[in-house]
């Protein structure tokens, strides 16, 4: 430290002539001297942007990196030693390179740090520099993935300054990044190298459990299984990090079951478990392998107890296992249905584990099992679905075959008629139909027909199996072919019990194809033949929307009245109210569509139009002028929906009445509320002008002309624009 501030004193000398900058500096030199690092830094931020091309910009630079790198405000520091790298000056380039990668190391910036080390690497360093720079160059790279370098680099430190405390740590270093290339030997020569030369690192324990992972890969159990029990005895605090001593305890478990050593596995498990307090992680990863142990043993009670307990870890992974395990021993206990609940259960939490698609087939089992053949056949229909190309998709269809008579379920009876000759298979279809349009899986049920219809003449085809097409294509959204299906259908039988809802369904057809007056047509024939009640509202609603869509006010307008007069049902009784009032809006008769908007209100209060027709009825209450009422249907409109189709119309007219309250302040709130909307609305260039005149009137002119300058910019030709200038004239005039 006093190297360096002898060196800024020197960088920082005053010049002749350049007195407010020499102050400048002498006051950042002697603040830095007191190790006021913080108000030090400041003024050298000041220098560079007051004197920004001034000879000492590099000079000052550096300093300023230093500062914050005292500060540890690494980020900070990056852009300034960037700075001070860019000088010729070999007595600044060098810290500053050095210093941006510090800084870069700290922050994370591999890439920036590999640049600047690099140069500096390839500069005369001191020992203690130098020592620092390699071991940071083999951090950066092995962070980039550039492992080779990255173990060079890590090795040169080793090599070198092999009595360096960080030596041990870039050994332990370069064992992984060696371990990265498949380079076990190197691996192997590095971890050791820690072992024999390093007697008090901290890395010694984590360098004899990767020798142990190495052994064990090469299996050589005896000695993996030696060197995982010596860090489990190893009573270190670096031997007791729970990452170290978990990959302890799961390696020399897997050792002593590679050496058959069952029972020795399960006696250092529960020794270790009964030493771990019930929320340790270690405590669940050992009681998952206890489970293991006892259940390869036959120890079915005893694997139960230890997964039940593993089963509620923190851990997903460790949890997840053991709930899959958990449920294999109840299965290897006969207790089947309890199994294909725990399946059910580990399914639900962890959709995506890796043993997902076995889970879903011991499952199957398990229903089947059970003699739940519904169950069991979801469970494998849903193998071949979702895991159609691992090795349990063929068990599942192997195991459906054998559900066939016990099968009701649609999509476990398709796949039985897949299996099945073509006679078998036509029989079937049609009741599949059926079951799939009962479910409204459309697409299923139409394939179902068109297995039923193959090698039947098209004039030979049942009427009935035309309109359950025509349903199935629909549901599809498939509005053209389905159309064609329902006509079809229609046409050869015109008085079946079905044809009235082929009609209406066909009246909702043509209104999605925009052929309103087909739709008419269709509504029509379906209300003429005197149809059950819901079917008649459906078509009555399908009616009032073709004339809608013909622009036909008085005849819809007539329709729904009429409708509303036979007593619908609940859920049909808004929209009718509400096509009233709309429609009334629509011929100009805003007070007669008023007591409408009010019934809707007061009767429907959590239907769809509820919001809208707050913001009518305050609309009467505001033409009538009065604006406390107008004001709460907009504020409960806005509180309701605050993000629904009418918040920005509601949140506008609040504005303009709070405004008319002479409550300014508020209203300029609530209009800046709305133009905040992105992208803009219509309603937005008009709550600029409004909060720009609202917030004259309380005297915030610096606010009102910043939203009047917005509308000016973002809205040039809107028509509030040229008084919009004028005022801003008035108010820059005033306020300048």
């Amino acid at each position: 430290m006093r190297l360096f501030t002898t060196i800024l004193v020197l960088l920082l000398a005053i010049p002749a002539g350049a007195q407010s900058a020499d102050e400048r500096l002498a006051e950042a030199s002697a603040l830095f001297d007191a190790k006021r690092y913080n108000q030090a830094a400041e003024k050298l931020d000041q220098f560079l942007a007051l004197f920004p091309t001034h000879e000492r910009t590099p000079n000052v630079a550096l300093a300023l990196g230093r500062c914050c790198t005292e500060l540890k405000d690494f980020k900070r520091a990056l852009p300034a030693y960037e700075k001070a790298a860019v000088s010729r000056d070999a007595a600044i380039r060098g810290p500053a390179l050095l210093g941006l990668g510090e800084a870069a190391i700290q922050t994370s910036e591999w890439a920036r740090a590999v640049r600047a080390l690099d140069e500096v690497g390839r500069s005369s360093l001191k020992p203690e520099q130098e020592v620092v720079v390699w071991y940071w160059l083999g951090e950066a790279r092995f962070e980039l993935k550039q492992y080779s370098t990255s173990e060079e680099a890590y090795a040169r430190v080793v090599m070198r300054f092999s009595d360096h405390p960080l030596a041990a740590s870039a050994a332990y270093s370069a064992a992984l990044a060696a371990l990265e290339q498949e380079k076990p030997q190197n691996a192997r020569r590095h971890a050791q190298w820690v072992l024999d030369r390093a007697p008090r690192s901290e890395d010694r324990p984590r360098a004899r459990l990767l020798l142990a992972q190495l052994d064990l890969e090469a299996k050589q159990f005896r000695e993996a299984r030696s060197g995982f029990e010596a860090v489990l005895d190893d009573t270190s605090e670096a031997a007791r990090q729970p990452a170290v001593r978990d990959a302890a305890l799961e390696g020399v478990v897997q050792t002593l079951l590679e050496l058959g050593d069952l029972p020795g596995a399960a006696d250092r498990l529960q020794k270790l478990i009964g030493g771990l307090p019930a929320g340790d992680p270690r405590r669940a990863r050992a009681l998952l392998s206890l489970g293991a142990c006892r259940f390869r043993q036959k120890q079915y009670d005893g694997a139960l107890a230890a997964y039940r307990e593993a089963a509620d870890a923190r851990e997903p992974v460790v949890a997840g296992e053991a709930s899959y395990w958990l449920a294999n021993t109840l299965s290897a206990q006969e207790q089947h249905a309890q199994a294909a609940a725990e399946f059910e259960r580990f399914l639900k939490r962890y959709p995506e584990h890796e043993l997902a698609a076995r889970a879903l087939l011991r499952m199957g089992d398990a229903y089947a099992a059970a003699r739940q053949p519904v169950q069991a056949a979801a469970a494998y229909r849903a193998v071949v679905t979702r895991f159609s190309n691992a090795p349990q998709a063929d068990d599942a269809r192997k195991a459906l075959a054998n559900l066939t008579n016990q099968i009701a379920d649609p999509v476990a009876l398709t796949e039985l008629l897949r299996s099945l000759g073509p006679e078998q298979r036509a029989v079937g279809a049609a009741r599949l139909a059926r079951l799939y349009l009962e479910k409204r899986a459309f697409a299923d049920a139409e394939k179902a027909l068109t297995d039923f219809l193959k090698g039947i003449a098209a004039a030979d085809i049942p009427a009935e199996a035309r309109y359950l097409t025509g349903v199935a294509l629909e549901g599809q959204d498939r509005a053209a072919p389905a159309v064609a299906a329902l006509v079809d259908a229609v046409s050869r039988e015109p008085r079946a019990t079905w044809a009235a809802d082929a009609q209406t369904r066909l009246a909702w057809l043509y209104l999605d194809l925009k052929r309103p007056q087909d739709a008419e047509r269709a509504a029509r024939a379906c209300l003429d033949s005197q149809p059950a009640a819901t079917i008649r509202q459906q078509a009555t609603q399908a009616l009032i929307q073709s004339l809608l869509a013909q622009e036909r006010w008085e005849p819809s307008l007539t329709e729904a009245r009429a409708a509303l007069e036979r007593n619908p049902d609940p859920e049909n009784r808004p929209a009718l109210l509400y096509t009233v009032a709309w429609v009334l809006e629509k011929l100009g008769k805003i007070d007669e569509a008023l007591p409408s908007w009010e019934q809707l209100l007061q009767q429907h209060r959590r239907s769809e139009y509820a919001v809208e027709a707050l913001i009518r009825i305050g609309d009467a209450r505001f033409r009538a002028k009065k604006h406390a009422e107008a004001r709460e249907q907009y504020a409960q409109a806005v509180m309701e929906a605050p993000k629904g189709d009418f918040a920005q119309e509601a949140r506008f007219k609040l504005g303009t009445t709070l405004y008319h309250l002479d409550r300014h302040e508020e209203a300029a709130a609530e209009w800046d509320r709305v133009t905040s909307a992105r992208p803009p609305d219509q309603w937005v260039p008009e709550s600029l002008y409004w909060s720009g005149v609202s917030l004259v009137r309380c005297n915030r002119k610096k606010d009102a002309i910043m939203r009047l300058e917005r509308l000016v910019a973002e809205f040039p030709k809107h028509a509030r624009v040229g008084d919009a200038r004028v005022r801003l004239a008035g108010l820059k005039a005033v306020t300048n």
